[in-house]
């Protein structure tokens, strides 16, 4: 699974979830490469504002999601969502959604 991080955030050694383009579409970075620090200046120079990268938590259990990360995340998706689940897939959506926010705030 992949993550978006802002370019302040990015470090040495982070792998590439996708390829990175510039704004005329030419691929500056593609997928699967291990970031240097010669990579994050060159993304700061062309003004890339955010990346993703590989989260490396495949197979592995996130922390307990407590009430205080839970509550937030559930704010944010109803900022977003203007709809209620009406369906189980509907609802397995707004559970994903609720986790992905969540893992952005333990980032």
């Amino acid at each position: 699974m992949a993550i978006s991080l802002a370019i302040e955030k990015l470090e040495a050694e982070m792998i590439l979830a996708e390829p990175i383009r510039n704004r005329f579409g030419q691929v500056l970075l593609n997928k699967g490469v291990s970031l240097s620090a010669r990579h994050l200046t060159i993304l700061k120079t062309w003004g890339i504002p955010q990346v993703l990268v590989e989260n490396g938590t495949e197979g592995k259990n996130l922390p307990e999601m407590n009430e205080e990360i839970k509550a937030w995340a559930l704010a944010r998706l109803k900022k977003r969502f203007s709809w209620t689940p009406d369906t189980g897939v509907e609802e397995e959506l707004i559970q994903l959604a609720l986790l992905q926010a969540a893992k952005r705030a333990w980032i």
